[in-house]
């Protein structure tokens, strides 16, 4: 009778330790590894790449890295991973459409773009949303901030265009191609021309 007592204790002091394993193992963390893009093809399938070329340099940005695991935790494997964000939405207060666009280079976590615009019409297919150095509406803003020779130079677009080729209410998708013209603030003399621009984001609403 002791024998069969301990024998029971013992099969369940093992499936204790087993389910124990088994929770520490589930929380345990998922590791992702950084995931490099080459340019990208103009999409419009909601892939989350924007990139644009100027001269000989790529600027890219995508969330190919952004997908969660089915359980536990995110951890990075490096502190400064590509990143891409975009809203769309109304704004109730002014009743303006209004999209922002972010994007930080996958090859240098210090170089990025912000864009702003706002209308008071939505986004149809085949706009082509000018690009001005002052805010408006209906016209849309660009900042680019990048680090050359290991000095940090920020250009506002003083010209350019942005052409939508897909804006998707239910998927939420907005897809399109740009170009622009931009001048360094400190020295408006210097200026460069981004070429080949695409861009084909899910956005958020808010």
């Amino acid at each position: 009778m002791k024998k069969s007592f301990f024998a029971l204790l013992g099969i369940g002091l093992c499936l204790a330790a087993c389910s124990s394993d088994d929770n520490q193992q589930e929380k345990k963390p998922i590791i992702r590894e950084r995931v490099y893009i080459t340019y990208p093809n103009v999409t419009t399938t909601g892939e989350n790449t924007f990139a644009f070329r100027v001269g000989e340099s790529e600027f890219i940005a995508h969330t190919a890295n952004e997908k969660l695991g089915s359980m536990g935790l995110i951890e990075f494997t490096t502190p400064l991973p590509p990143e891409l964000s975009s809203s769309y939405y109304l704004d109730t207060d002014t009743q303006e459409y209004v999209m922002y666009i972010w994007a930080r280079e996958q090859n240098n976590g210090e170089e990025e773009v912000r864009i702003h615009y706002r209308s008071d019409r939505p986004l149809q297919v085949g706009d082509q949303l000018e690009i001005a150095s002052e805010t408006a509406v209906g016209k849309a803003t660009l900042e680019y901030k990048r680090y050359f020779q290991k000095k940090l130079e920020v250009y506002a677009a003083k010209a350019g265009m942005f052409k939508i080729l897909k804006i998707d209410s239910e998927k939420n998708i907005i897809s399109g191609t740009f170009e622009f013209e931009a001048e360094q603030r400190d020295e408006y003399l210097k200026l460069i021309l981004a070429t080949e621009g695409r861009f084909d984001i899910v956005y958020r609403t808010r």
